[in-house]
């Protein structure tokens, strides 16, 4: 399972590289404005070669020690489960980088942060939905004062606010 998530992934940040390389580079300040699509797709395909190859090797000593197993059905049902959440998670995730011109980057990257910590965490509470709130909130503003304050790049806006 790991590794047709890890294909998904690569496959993700690939189609993002090559799309963030047509942005044209305008400069603001001291980095262009295709600096930081570019630098997160390549992040992304860089995490996700790693994630393949652990997978591929924790898949090759599994068919290596394969064995009759009476608990067979319960890791096809566990592997079930985790597919449709990957499924889901990049189908929505797709979505909000399909809004992004609408939504705008700090609504943007609030709803990608507390959607990522929500498909993380496997019990998820109230009391942790509020720390995945307060989570995206404060990763949100050191985002965007690393990447507009600091680095003075024009992150998009929002069409509401």
């Amino acid at each position: 399972m790991d590794l047709i998530a890890s294909i998904c992934f690569i496959i993700v940040g690939i189609i993002f590289r090559v799309e963030a390389g047509k942005i044209r580079a305008l400069s603001f300040g001291s980095l262009g404005g295709d600096f930081f699509p570019k630098t997160i797709s390549s992040l992304l395909i860089i995490l996700s070669v790693l994630w393949f190859v652990t997978a591929l090797k924790s898949f090759i000593k599994y068919k290596g020690n394969i064995k009759a197993s009476t608990n067979v059905e319960a890791k096809k049902g566990n592997s079930r489960k985790q597919t449709i959440s990957i499924v889901i998670y990049l189908l929505l995730f797709c979505l909000l980088v399909y809004l992004l011109d609408t939504i705008g980057f700090i609504l943007f990257s609030l709803l990608l942060s507390l959607l990522t910590y929500a498909f993380l965490k496997t019990d998820l509470t109230k009391k942790g939905f509020v720390f995945g709130i307060l989570y995206s909130i404060i990763t949100t503003a050191i985002m965007w004062f690393v990447f507009v304050e600091a680095l003075g790049l024009v992150m998009p806006r929002s069409q509401f606010f």
